[in-house]
């Protein structure tokens, strides 16, 4: 090996067979392997976050029913009120955006289903179903539950 010249206090060394850069390929390969590794770990990153936003958009709409049956239950109970507590909890969440909702008020039994698509980031729809299913208060009010 040669020394070459040698500016501000470095020496810069290179192998007598080549000038610098040619015929060298040992760093093909690494590059080659870093663009097909790194898009497949952004895809497994942007795949882990899609499964993260649909599993907390399920938890949100789950107790958003759970709240609007909660709420419908009272022996006074509407469907107003139920949909007021179910809006309530959703906007506070922001994962996943009301596409249908079914409340059921009988006499006994107080049933609140709620469908949603969860926020994406792949061009999948991610739809989640919160289902809640209460029995009637016959003593309590809406106005004393509070």
């Amino acid at each position: 090996m040669g020394t070459g010249r040698t500016d501000e206090g470095l020496t810069v060394v290179r192998s007598a067979g080549s000038p610098a850069g040619v015929g060298d390929d040992a760093g093909s390969v690494s590059i080659q392997a870093a663009l097909v590794v790194v898009p497949a770990l952004f895809f497994v990153l942007i795949l882990a976050l899609q499964f993260t936003f649909a599993w907390m958009a399920a938890a949100a709409v789950q107790t958003a029913a759970e709240n609007a049956a909660d709420a419908a239950s009272a022996r006074d109970g509407s469907e107003a009120e139920a949909r007021a507590a179910a809006d309530r909890v959703l906007a506070n969440a922001g994962y996943a955006t009301i596409t249908e909702e079914s409340y059921a008020i009988g006499s006994e039994l107080v049933r609140v289903e709620l469908r949603a698509r969860a926020y994406q980031f792949l061009p999948v729809a991610w739809e989640v179903v919160g289902v809640a299913e209460v029995g009637v208060e016959d003593f309590r009010s809406s106005e004393e539950r509070r």
